[in-house]
C-alpha cells in the first residue's frame, strides 16, 4: 500500500508510519534535475517505510542527492547518518546552528546554511 500523497508536480508527502502509527511523522520527496531531495527523512526506526516511499516514488536511495533538514530533532533527522553512509553522494543541508551536531554523525557531507 502506498503512503504517498501528491503535493505538486514532482513533490509527494509520505507517511513514515512511525511505530506503525499513521500520520505521526511525514517526509517530503522532491524530484529535481539533480536527483531526489528528501525533506526531513525521519528517525532511523522508519528506514523501511522511507525506502518504500522512495520505491513508490519510482526511486531508490541511490537516486537521492540532497537531504534538507528543517531542524535536527531525531524525529526529523535521526536517519541522516545512515543515509549518508549508504549513499555518499547525498549532500545534507542544514542551518548553521544545527550543523555541528549533524556533522558529528555525517562529517563532510553536511552543507551548513546561514
Amino acid at each position: 500500500m502506498s503512503t504517498l500523497r501528491h503535493v505538486a508536480e514532482g513533490i509527494v508527502c509520505a507517511d513514515l508510519l512511525h511505530l506503525d502509527r499513521p500520520e505521526s511523522i511525514a517526509v517530503y520527496l522532491i524530484a529535481t534535475s539533480d536527483g531526489i531531495a528528501i525533506v526531513d527523512p525521519g528517525p532511523s526506526s522508519c528506514e523501511e517505510h522511507l525506502r518504500r516511499a522512495l520505491r513508490d516514488f519510482g526511486a531508490t536511495l541511490d537516486d537521492v542527492r540532497h537531504v534538507l533538514l528543517t531542524h535536527i530533532h531525531l524525529d526529523h533527522a535521526g536517519i541522516v547518518g545512515s543515509l549518508v553512509r549508504a549513499n555518499p553522494f547525498i549532500h545534507v543541508h542544514v542551518h548553521a546552528r544545527g550543523a555541528p551536531r549533524v556533522h558529528m554523525h555525517v562529517n563532510e557531507w553536511v552543507r551548513p546554511h546561514q
